[in-house]
């Protein structure tokens, strides 16, 4: 996936409430035009264990990005709170979802994660 979605980075931050502001920016270089993506993301500690987010009660939170976002185009998302957990120091994408304006998806491993 990391080469449907090139030239990609994310980062999160904690807000004073402990919410989690999740960013992403990357390229769309699937040759097809986006409609929506969606992210599978694992909240950790700093140890690596699972945290819950404290709202609902789970370590896994889904992600969506809005398109469309033409072929080649920029994908961009800034400090979207995606959950709220005041022992969150690493998060890991497992999977992302891209589904197309044709109406076809697919999904695959993206693997990468960043430590706050």
């Amino acid at each position: 996936m990391r080469k449907r979605i090139s030239n990609s980075a994310f980062a999160f931050s904690l807000n004073s409430a402990g919410g989690i502001e999740f960013s992403f920016e990357g390229r769309n270089s699937t040759g097809k035009e986006i409609k929506y993506i969606r992210f599978d993301v694992i909240l950790k500690n700093a140890v690596g264990d699972l945290v819950e987010d404290e709202i609902k009660d789970t370590y896994k939170v889904n992600v969506e990005i809005v398109g469309p976002i033409k072929s080649g185009g920029s994908i961009y998302m800034r400090d979207k709170i995606i959950g709220y957990c005041d022992d969150c120091a690493r998060i890991d994408i497992q999977d992302i979802t891209i589904i197309y304006k044709d109406g076809t998806s697919e999904t695959g491993h993206y693997g990468y994660y960043y430590e706050n």
